[in-house]
C-alpha cells in the first residue's frame, strides 16, 4: 500500500491530486491511501519518513518492507510517475522495517555525517576500538515522562 500523509495545506491537495493521476496506472496492483497527518503523525518513521514535512509518502509492503518517497522528490505527475516506474521496475528497492535506515535525503544526515550507526550484530566491533569514543543515543516518540 502507498500512504500519503497530509494535512489541510494546499500543498496537500496538490500532492493527492498528483498521487490520483498516478493511482490511475498503478491502482490495480497498488492501494493508494491517505492518512491524516496530525492524527497518525507517530506511523511515519516506522514507515522511514525520517522528516516532519507534509505531505510525506511511503510504502508499507506487506512482507513488512518499507520505501519512503525522497524528501527532495517534487510531488508533480511526471516525477512521480518516474518513481513509481523505478520502483516497479527494481530499481529502487524497499527495505525491511527492521533494517537500519540510512538518514539519506533528510536534515539528519547533515548532523550525522560523521557517525557510524551501530547494531546488535556488530555493536562490540564498533564500540570498542582503541582510538575511537562511543556514545549512545536513545530515542523514542511513544515515551511518557514519569515522575
Amino acid at each position: 500500500m502507498f500512504i500519503t500523509f497530509v494535512d489541510y495545506s494546499d500543498a496537500s491537495t496538490r500532492a493527492l491530486r498528483e498521487i490520483g493521476k498516478v493511482a490511475e496506472k498503478y491502482n490495480p496492483f497498488i492501494g493508494f491511501m491517505w492518512a491524516d497527518n496530525d492524527k497518525y503523525q507517530e506511523k511515519r518513521k516506522a514507515l522511514g519518513i525520517l522528516h516532519d514535512e507534509v505531505p510525506a509518502m511511503a510504502f508499507n509492503m506487506q512482507d513488512q518492507r518499507i520505501l519512503p518517497y525522497p524528501l527532495k522528490g517534487k510531488m508533480l505527475r511526471d516525477e512521480l510517475m518516474t518513481w513509481f516506474d523505478d520502483v516497479h521496475k527494481g530499481k529502487i528497492q524497499a527495505q525491511p522495517m527492521t533494517q537500519r535506515r540510512e538518514a539519506n535525503d533528510t536534515l539528519l544526515a547533515e548532523l550525522l555525517n560523521n557517525t557510524t550507526p551501530v547494531e546488535r550484530d556488530n555493536w562490540t566491533e564498533c564500540t570498542h576500538q582503541e582510538g575511537f569514543d562511543s556514545y549512545l543515543f536513545l530515542y523514542t516518540s511513544a515515551a511518557e515522562l514519569q515522575h
